[in-house]
């Protein structure tokens, strides 16, 4: 007798289980030779950033202030496939730093910013919990790889603008809430990094998310 109940409870307990595991059952049958909906996703954002490195000014320069913060423009495209790995393309710009003084007694500043070019993967957590209305899903982990387009511009009796391209990666999380079915905002928190100039630049953004195709 206490056999048939042990079975009876197991069994029971199988039947509860089963809308939990088809609730976070894939939503494509890949299997049967189907696919679901392929988009093109255009992110245009823009925040503020703070630069993370120190900042080498020359010894000639006297009574410098520098200023760390500025501001951070982004423009992306990916592409969003029916299952959660996501790839594009990444560019805008971000100012790193700048800083003021005199040179010999005549005033003087620097600026610097940055063009990304980057290739772009992202993936959003959703397989912490499989659901559609999972906020997990909602949250996303991007990288990038590519390369720095670094201006620099110095005004000092006249104007002498310079460039340098270097390697670097970019890190972000971002938060994105739906308006409608085209329509997203988004929060993300940025890491650029352009490695070979020994840069480093924290930035925070709101984005604006436009599904522009869809097939």
């Amino acid at each position: 007798m206490n056999t048939k109940l042990k079975i009876a409870c197991l069994l029971s307990l199988l039947l509860l289980e089963l809308p939990g595991w088809a609730q976070f059952s894939p939503p494509t049958d890949t299997t049967g030779g189907k696919r679901g909906a392929y988009h093109v996703v255009l992110t245009v954002g823009g925040g503020g950033s703070v630069y993370r490195s120190a900042i080498g000014i020359p010894p000639a320069w006297q009574n410098t202030e520098a200023n760390y913060a500025g501001t951070s423009f982004t423009v992306r495209a990916l592409w969003h496939p029916d299952h959660r790995f996501r790839t594009g393309l990444e560019t805008g710009l971000t100012t790193f730093y700048s800083y003021k003084g005199t040179i010999n007694g005549e005033a003087a500043s620097v600026r610097v910013s940055a063009i990304p070019i980057l290739l772009i993967y992202q993936m959003p957590l959703a397989w912490h919990t499989g659901t559609e209305r999972s906020l997990l899903r909602r949250v996303a982990v991007t990288a990038g790889l590519g390369a720095y387009l670094i201006r620099s511009q110095l005004t000092y009796k006249g104007t002498v603008n310079s460039q340098e391209i270097s390697a670097g990666w970019l890190g972000g999380v971002s938060y994105t809430q739906p308006l409608t079915n085209s329509l997203r905002l988004a929060a993300e928190v940025r890491w650029l990094n352009p490695t070979a100039t020994r840069e480093s630049d924290f930035a925070v953004q709101a984005q604006v998310l436009w599904r522009v195709l869809s097939w």
